[in-house]
């Protein structure tokens, strides 16, 4: 009995979540955004909505502090897209705490962010390390770090000479978005071992990952 409640009560929620979406009143202007996004993420991660997550996507605010992964992936950019349609004008602001994940879904973020109309700011606090780092060097808007954040920058491990399978293309990406959002090193990218680069807020900004550190002063 258990199992079979656990199987479709996400079902059930995302139904309901559209029936409630579709019989909104037609004369409301107001918009519930993580209703929306909650409903557009995949069943087995439907998470309880919170008055402090909604409260802060009412001020175009999205706060990444998990992997980057498929589900993540699919709530920030459902939370983007939802914030573009509402004004192409105004900024939104990406937080980015995270120890990375899969590149796959950074470069999904990476790529609607830079699509967008509404310029995205992305801020680094704490860490944001190897696919954070590419979301935070994607923004459109004011790229910042924290004084005390750091930003780490994974080398790409292939062969380049080989045939293009998958890793030659990914290495080929992964070259080409660091060329045209920072300086990094090229060498950095073409090691033949797996190596991190782990710099501070100040050698963020000398390398262009970022453009600004955050400060009272």
């Amino acid at each position: 009995m258990k199992a079979t409640i656990s199987i479709f009560l996400p079902i059930i929620l995302i139904l309901f979540g559209i029936f409630v979406y579709n019989n909104r009143s037609s004369t409301s202007i107001e918009i519930d955004h993580q209703g929306i996004v909650d409903t557009l993420v995949d069943s087995g991660v439907i998470t309880a909505s919170s008055k402090l997550d909604e409260e802060l996507l009412k001020k175009r605010t999205i706060i990444l502090t998990k992997e980057v992964n498929q589900y993540s992936a699919k709530k920030i950019i459902a939370s983007l897209l939802l914030l573009d349609a509402e004004s192409q004008e105004e900024e939104i602001d990406l937080y980015i705490r995270t120890d990375g994940g899969w590149y796959t879904d950074a470069f999904a973020i990476a790529d609607v962010i830079n699509n967008l109309k509404a310029p995205v700011n992305t801020i680094a606090m704490g860490n944001a390390s190897s696919s954070g780092a590419i979301i935070l060097a994607a923004g459109t808007g004011k790229r910042q770090a924290y004084p005390n954040a750091i930003i780490m920058v994974h080398t790409n491990v292939t062969d380049y000479e080989e045939e293009f399978d998958w890793d030659t293309l990914n290495f080929k990406r992964f070259l080409k978005f660091w060329k045209n959002h920072s300086s990094v090193p090229e060498e950095w990218i073409h090691r033949k071992k797996d190596e991190s680069y782990y710099l501070s807020a100040e050698e963020a900004l000398e390398y262009e990952i970022i453009d600004h550190i955050i400060s009272k002063e």
